[in-house]
């Protein structure tokens, strides 16, 4: 993907020898612009960027080194952040070296490389059977079920998928080990003999209003993963359904990995007469399409919103498409007021000016202030964690046998990744919005990670 050619109208003070806005022609900045920033010294630039590939759901394999090289100069808090968001990168061998050397030297990120690890690709896991030996046996039982799928062909990889997702009739996420079909979905799209006429069938499927099963999520994620152009018309009417937020994810998702401009003029022309709900999701894919489409829908779609939350989720959605020209009509969604319980905006709109060097006066208070607020969410997440160690006369005690209270109240980061019980349980854990940062520490939103 290329820059795309835009023209700003604002006018924004800029540092000396920066792009001078005023008359002059600018640039979205590609992909391609934006991996440096992986890099960058700023903790909040680093994390915007993992974030930014993160939702391009990009398979390109530059990625990984770079965030591995961002990890080694970064503290245990925002590693496990950088990691978490890497979990969809593509792994080659030597990024697969890297991540079982970091897991061996730093134990407290054990948890994350593991989840790194059983990503990688089958055929991957199958000619690194010593790496798997490494994993804890919860974790090793995972590698070796999607290690066999190596030897499946497109077929048979096809025929796994729709009875691994028949076991899922019926039941919640966290009950059976759905990202494992979207596992088995990635491997199929990747495959030259993948059955690509049964799977158009399979994704074209009508299914009853009250189907309980996951057919029609794996046949969004396959849309995506192939690129169904013909398929669009279907995935934006999933963005409609108001009791579907699996459902949508995965349809906003592949939204971005077909992202063309008919996408966002489809999205963008349903916008005003939808939902809520609708209109909440439209504009993820907005923000993630990173076309000057976008760019203009978001704008046009910002100037005539009422709605505080979507104001809000439009203005992160300018920030997250990195525009200049969205700059201004940011800062007035922060003057106006907005949802300050989905995010803090300034985070966004700060990274965007720093990406752009855009230099507002602003920028160094909100540093500071979001420095402030981001040690004290990590303080108060580490207090939340010790509160809940099981207390003995003498402090915390090691682990024990837990009530059924308590199994009932069980939540865990690894039952969303892979739908069993892994190493960071959480018990009793603190009441949280679905848009709030998640408790156990990922920098997902909670929407998007233990609350999926």
């Amino acid at each position: 993907m290329t820059g795309v050619a835009i023209r700003c109208h604002g006018t924004i003070p800029v540092k000396q020898g920066t792009r001078e806005l005023e008359g002059r022609v600018l640039h979205m900045k590609s992909p391609e612009e934006v991996k440096p920033f992986l890099v960058h010294d700023d903790p909040f630039v680093r994390q915007f960027a993992v974030r930014y590939f993160d939702d391009l759901r990009s398979t390109d394999p530059d990625l990984m080194p770079l965030v591995l090289q961002a990890v080694k100069r970064s503290s245990d808090d925002e590693r496990r952040t950088l990691l978490a968001f890497s979990t969809r990168f593509l792994l080659t061998q030597e990024t697969l070296d890297e991540i079982v050397l970091l897991m061996i030297e730093n134990p407290s990120l054990r948890d994350w490389c593991e989840r790194l690890i059983i990503a990688a690709p089958a055929d991957l896991l199958e000619s690194n059977p010593k790496y798997i030996s490494q994993l804890t046996p919860e974790m090793r039982k995972l590698a070796n079920q999607r290690r066999a799928l190596a030897g499946l062909d497109g077929q048979a990889l096809l025929s796994r998928l729709k009875n691994h997702s028949e076991s899922g009739r019926g039941r919640y996420i966290g009950d059976f080990d759905y990202h494992f079909g979207v596992y088995i979905a990635r491997e199929l799209a990747v495959r030259s003999d993948a059955p690509t006429d049964l799977i158009r069938q399979w994704v074209d499927t009508e299914y009853p209003d009250d189907y309980d099963g996951y057919d029609d999520i794996y046949g969004c994620v396959l849309a995506g993963m192939l690129r169904f152009e013909d398929m669009v018309p279907r995935l934006i009417g999933y963005l409609h359904w108001d009791d579907a937020d699996l459902l949508t994810e995965e349809t906003a998702a592949a939204l971005t990995r077909i992202g063309t401009e008919q996408i966002v003029e489809s999205v963008a022309s349903e916008f005003q007469e939808g939902s809520w709900h609708y209109r909440l999701w439209a504009t993820d894919v907005l923000g993630t399409i990173k076309h000057r489409a976008s760019e203009q829908a978001a704008l046009d779609l910002l100037s005539l919103e009422e709605n505080e939350e979507i104001r809000t989720s439009l203005a992160e959605g300018l920030c997250k498409l990195l525009s200049v020209e969205g700059i201004p009509a940011v800062q007035q969604v922060l003057d106006r007021g907005y949802a300050e319980w989905m995010l803090d905006l300034r985070e966004p709109l700060y990274v965007n000016c720093v990406m752009n060097g855009i230099d507002l006066p602003q920028l160094p208070q909100w540093k500071l202030e979001l420095q402030e607020a981001e040690q004290a969410y990590r303080e108060r997440l580490a207090h939340e964690r010790k509160s809940r160690e099981p207390q003995g006369p003498h402090g915390p005690q090691g682990p024990q046998t837990l009530s059924t209270s308590q199994t009932s109240q069980i939540s865990t980061t690894s039952q969303v990744w892979n739908g069993s019980i892994g190493p960071e349980t959480v018990v009793n854990p603190v009441k949280v919005g679905r848009n709030d940062p998640c408790p156990c520490g990922s920098g997902k939103k909670y929407k998007k990670c233990c609350g999926a």
